[in-house]
């Protein structure tokens, strides 16, 4: 007694003929080559007997099966696509941020005064013979008086008001007596003096306030083998891993939701 079965393969290629396709309303990942799946499932399923043999249900149940299984591709195809160093099992980073706020105030006040009282004198004679010469005898006097006034206006005034004062009253007076003489003695007699007081006095303020603010942000990453497994071992496991395919884990998974496995 004969028995017939509906493939995967067979009722795919008749849906093709008449311009439709079972996987048609699937709904995938971008990432995930589409007819490279659809292609995978069919060499997979081979001619494996389908459970459901309407085309049309068999069309919206693959397309039920796609979205509840959509979160389990797209971790699938994250999980692989990962950097990494597969020689190192320790990969750590961290970042800290240090906010500093600060303010800073000086005051600073200073007050001067100097009397002072000056006077310089010279002398000088100059004696010497000379069949003719002359002798001069200067005289002088110098009286200095002086005025000086600074002024200055305050940030909201428009007019100065004085701030510093200094007098100085200036008066010379020069004398002088010339005298001849042949085949003698000659003298030359110069002198000068000077008086003169002073007097500063001042007064000064500062004030100075300021803020301080700045971020400083640091950031570290260690990364290594912490010699637990060796550099062999986490070799072969990567090369474990590589044997692992995308597209085989899809095939199983749609042929233990549509085919029946009872031969």
């Amino acid at each position: 007694m004969s028995r017939y079965k509906m493939s995967l393969i067979g009722l795919e290629r008749y849906e093709r003929e008449n311009g439709r396709s079972l996987f048609s309303n699937m709904v995938i990942p971008e990432e995930i080559d589409r007819n490279l799946m659809i292609d995978n499932i069919i060499m997979q399923a081979e001619e494996k007997e389908l459970l459901y043999s309407d085309p049309d249900y068999l069309r919206y149940a693959i397309a039920t099966w796609s979205r509840k299984n959509y979160w389990t591709f797209d971790k699938w195809v994250k999980a692989i696509n990962i950097k990494y160093d597969p020689l190192n099992n320790y990969d750590r980073t961290e970042e800290w941020t240090d906010d500093h706020t600060g303010q800073n105030s000086r005051k600073k006040e200073s007050e001067f005064e100097n009397n002072g009282h000056d006077v310089t004198s010279s002398n000088a004679e100059d004696l010497r013979e000379d069949n003719t010469s002359l002798q001069t005898i200067y005289n002088t006097n110098v009286n200095v008086d002086q005025t000086v006034e600074n002024k200055e206006s305050a940030y909201n005034e428009s007019t100065y008001t004085n701030k510093e004062k200094t007098d100085t009253d200036s008066d010379t007076k020069t004398t002088g007596d010339t005298v001849q003489r042949n085949n003698g003695y000659t003298r030359d007699v110069s002198s000068a003096n000077s008086d003169m007081t002073r007097k500063d006095s001042g007064f000064t303020k500062d004030n100075e306030n300021g803020e301080d603010i700045y971020q400083n942000i640091h950031t570290g990453h260690i990364s290594g083998n912490i010699g637990v497994t060796t550099s062999q071992q986490m070799l072969q496991s990567e090369l474990d891993i590589a044997k692992w395919n995308l597209y085989d884990q899809i095939s199983d998974l749609f042929i233990s939701e549509f085919c029946i496995l009872v031969y």
